[in-house]
C-alpha cells in the first residue's frame, strides 16, 4: 500500500515505506546512475521504485482505479511505466513533465492502478495520477509533500484532517509528523516518520523502509520490522554498507544482477 514523502529542509529528504505481501525483493543497479527496488510477481521481477544519481526519485503506489487511467494503446496514451523509465534515465525531468507530456493521457499498465511521487532536489516534485491528473508541488507554500493511497487529485484543497479513504490514517500521521519534525529534519526524523506509518499486520506489511538524501548521493534503508539495523547505499562506490546496529562492518557491491533483501538480512 505504501507511504512516501519528500521534504526540503536545507537538504532533500525522500522517504518510502514499501508495503507489499511477502515475496522476493531485490536492489539492483541497471547502470551506474540508477538504483532500483524490484519485487517478484510470478516469474519476473518488476520495478517498485527507484532513484537516480541526480537525486530524482519515482515510485509506483497502489490507488483506486479511475476509468480514464485504465490501460489503453494509442499515440495519445503514455503508460506509467514508460514515464518511470524516462524519469529515472533522466530523459524526463520532474519540472518538464507537464510540458513534455502535454496532449497525452497517462494510463496504467494492464490490471494495475498506481499513482507516483516524482521528486528531486531543488524543491521540484510532482504526483502523477493516471486518469486523474498531475499534482504540482507548490514550493512557495510548503516544504513537503506526502503520498499514501489517497488520490490527491480528488482531495485537492482539503485539509489533511478531512482526507478520508484508503491510506488516510497514514497520510494524516505522515503529514503531522513532517510538520512536527520539519524545523530540524534529519535522517533519523525520516525513519521516525516511516516507523509511525509502517504496517506490521494485514496483507501488505512493510518490507522495506528507505530515506534518500540526494545531495549526499546516499540511500539509507531498513528491512521489514528490523528497524534497529540500518543499511546504507552510496552511489559514490556503488556499494551497500552496514550502517547502524551491526556487529561487523559488512559491505558488498551492487550491480545489475542485484541482491535480495533476504541475503542482506543475514548480516549480523
Amino acid at each position: 500500500m505504501c507511504t512516501s514523502f519528500v521534504l526540503y529542509a536545507g537538504q532533500t529528504y525522500i522517504g518510502m515505506n514499501f508495503d507489499i505481501s511477502a515475496r522476493p525483493i531485490k536492489l539492483t543497479m541497471p547502470n551506474a546512475d540508477q538504483l532500483l527496488v524490484q519485487q517478484k510477481d510470478g516469474e519476473h521481477f518488476y520495478p517498485a521504485f527507484g532513484l537516480n544519481r541526480q537525486g530524482v526519485f519515482m515510485n509506483l503506489q497502489m490507488v483506486a482505479p479511475h476509468p480514464a487511467g485504465m490501460y489503453r494503446r494509442g499515440k495519445q496514451y503514455v503508460h506509467i511505466m514508460h514515464v518511470f523509465a524516462d524519469v529515472l534515465s533522466g530523459a524526463l525531468a520532474p519540472d518538464a513533465i507537464e510540458t513534455q507530456l502535454a496532449g497525452k493521457t497517462i494510463v496504467n499498465v494492464p490490471n494495475h492502478s498506481v499513482h507516483s511521487l516524482v521528486a528531486g532536489p531543488r524543491r521540484v516534485a510532482r504526483v502523477i495520477e493516471p486518469g486523474r491528473g498531475i499534482v504540482k508541488f507548490d514550493a512557495a507554500a510548503a516544504d513537503f509533500l506526502a503520498l499514501t493511497n489517497v488520490p490527491l487529485c480528488d482531495v485537492a484543497g482539503a485539509a489533511e484532517t478531512a482526507i478520508a479513504g484508503d491510506g488516510a490514517d497514514r497520510y494524516q500521521t505522515c503529514y503531522r509528523l513532517l510538520m512536527e519534525y520539519q524545523p530540524q529534519f534529519s535522517i533519523d526524523s525520516g525513519f521516525a516518520v516511516l516507523a509511525a506509518t509502517m504496517q506490521t499486520e494485514g496483507d501488505f506489511p512493510t518490507q522495506l523502509s528507505m530515506v534518500a538524501v540526494p545531495e549526499q548521493e546516499q540511500v539509507y534503508f531498513t528491512i521489514g520490522q528490523a528497524v534497529r539495523k540500518r543499511y546504507r547505499f552510496s552511489f559514490a562506490d556503488q556499494m551497500i554498507h552496514a550502517d547502524v546496529g551491526f556487529a561487523q562492518p559488512w559491505s558488498r557491491s551492487l550491480d545489475r544482477r542485484g541482491v535480495l533483501l533476504a541475503e542482506l538480512q543475514l548480516w549480523q
